[in-house]
């Protein structure tokens, strides 16, 4: 059964619909936002330490970052999926109004619509008007969010609206992700849909980080292991020349909110993991059936 939040069967729709939207609106100038540089920071599910990069980020005093706004209602997920389907040469193009001429009374207008630049003002007024605004009202001239269910494919459709984004990727061992996750039974959609079991949160994990190897470069993100962002003062300092930041190192030695039953990897679990995860886990350096621990990161 297809289901809205499934990115496996329209993830690279989007990506390709968004490079047909900007073929359309590339030579449109659009406004000024009220901040140019937004973060964006993406999580491979949950209990890889966005929580803790997001605090890192709000350390700057003049960047509010929102923590996974609506997540479980899929708000980004929904917008971005309206757009998914465009392509070269698109029906929709030639019923745009700018393209209409004669008198409305007189003339097919079926399907007129106001044209694929307004389109995307209007996909932008939602990030502007919920979070820019609502940052900015707070005294923070800069904005971000971040996510636990959002791929990489969605940061095409937030780079369509804000050209100048900066992203951050980040991931954790999936083994050492779900010995913390372990126990709870968080939405990946409400109201249907929870992930419960290792087997659940394995797959999510596959589709999230698998999507951040993939489309790093074509996205110019950053791509942060949990594992190097705790122990090396190197990769903060690579988070805040690209996201242009003063951080805190600080921040890091507070863990808010941490898992206080971290259970124990089980063999079972190792299996799975491996059967699941094997080929995105080696791709960023994880021994994907062994012991959850830190290995060198490829380069």
């Amino acid at each position: 059964m297809r289901r809205n939040h499934d990115h496996e069967l329209w993830g690279e729709s989007l990506r390709d619909g968004i490079r047909a939207l900007e073929r359309y609106t590339g030579g449109q100038d659009l406004p000024p936002p009220r901040c140019e540089t937004p973060v964006f920071l993406f999580s491979a599910g949950w209990r890889c330490g966005s929580t803790l990069l997001q605090r890192l980020i709000c350390s700057d005093e003049r960047i509010l970052v929102w923590g996974e706004p609506f997540g479980d209602l899929l708000p980004v997920h929904r917008l971005a999926q309206s757009v998914a389907f465009f392509r070269p040469d698109d029906p929709h193009a030639k019923y745009a109004i700018e393209q209409h001429e004669g008198e409305l009374r007189s003339s097919w207008i079926a399907n007129l619509n106001p044209g694929f630049h307004r389109l995307r003002l209007a996909h932008r007024a939602f990030f502007e008007e919920l979070f820019a605004a609502a940052a900015q009202q707070r005294g923070y001239p800069r904005w971000g969010c971040k996510w636990t269910r959002l791929t990489a494919w969605h940061g095409y459709y937030l780079r369509w609206l804000y050209p100048e984004a900066r992203f951050v990727f980040l991931v954790r061992h999936p083994l050492e992700a779900y010995a913390s996750y372990h126990g709870r039974r968080w939405y990946l959609m409400r109201p249907s849909e929870t992930v419960a079991g290792p087997g659940k949160f394995f797959r999510h994990w596959k589709i999230t980080a698998g999507s951040f190897v993939k489309e790093r470069e074509g996205l110019g993100a950053l791509l942060v292991r949990y594992e190097d962002l705790v122990d090396s003062g190197e990769v903060i300092d690579q988070i805040a020349g690209r996201l242009g930041l003063r951080l805190d190192p600080s921040v890091l030695q507070a863990r808010v909110g941490a898992s206080k039953n971290k259970a124990a990897a089980r063999l079972w679990w190792r299996l799975l993991c491996k059967l699941q995860t094997g080929e995105v886990c080696r791709a960023l350096g994880y021994d994907p059936g062994g012991a959850a621990r830190k290995v060198r990161a490829p380069k």
